[in-house]
């Protein structure tokens, strides 16, 4: 974690890091910083101000100029009006939120949901749209109508978990239920020691996979979404 060390020194630290673990003849992460011409951040909301200050300090020192984030363009993808960061303040309440000048674009259409009635309740929810301090009725009246609801007994429902080892465990009982034959694959790992740490840390996939003729599976990327093979969709062994 950052902490609460001031942005400027935990950044110098970070640099200095970094140019103790370059290599020589080897590119490595300064190199990669340095010649990076736009940095695409998600889940912007969830970014801390903190931890942006932080990041734009590297930037400047990294790529010796005092320009916002040291002339890198920023595309950033992100809703304020969902999750916060944890333990930190919003990112436009950073420092250096207003030297980086964003030009807004707000996406309207919704693609996650095709229930038009359903898609307007969770942006009247998103707004927080109240009468008298209260949810509106309609609203309310529709998101009962999923209490208590049985669920069919060919309908497998994935199971959502706040902590990644309660994922693991119910997977882990789910797998033995099967009582079939696993296989397991692990991920052959290639390249550069600090790229392979970097990717390891932000990945969602274990690196070592077990699955069973039986198993409920689910995509962690977009491999193929015309075909409707997108991030979450999932499927059967």
């Amino acid at each position: 974690g950052l902490g609460l060390v001031k942005a400027e020194t935990k950044a110098s630290k970070i640099v200095q890091n970094l140019r103790a673990k370059q290599r020589p003849g080897e590119p490595g992460p300064l190199a990669s910083i340095r010649k990076t011409e736009l940095l695409a951040i998600d889940e912007m909301s969830m970014l801390g101000a903190h931890t942006l200050d932080v990041l734009e300090k590297v930037f400047r020192l990294a790529r010796e100029t005092d320009l916002p984030f040291g002339g890198c363009q920023i595309l950033a993808f992100g809703d304020f009006l969902q999750l916060p960061a944890v333990n930190d303040k919003f990112a436009f309440e950073s420092k250096s939120w207003s030297g980086m000048e964003f030009q807004e674009m707000r996406l309207t259409k919704t693609f996650r949901q095709e229930d038009q009635e359903f898609a307007n309740v969770l942006h009247r929810i998103r707004i927080a749209e109240r009468v008298d301090g209260s949810m509106t009725q309609d609203v309310t009246d529709l998101l009962k109508e999923c209490l208590d609801r049985e669920v069919p007994a060919e309908f497998d429902p994935v199971t959502l978990m706040p902590l990644n080892r309660g994922v693991d465990q119910i997977n882990a009982q789910r797998l033995k239920e099967l009582n079939k034959r696993v296989f397991t694959y692990d991920a052959a790992e290639t390249g550069h020691e600090y790229d392979r740490f970097a990717l390891n840390k932000g990945c969602q996939a274990p690196a070592t996979l077990r699955l069973s003729v039986g198993a409920r599976v689910m995509l962690l990327v977009n491999y193929d979404v015309e075909n409707g093979l997108a991030n979450g969709t999932t499927g059967t062994v």
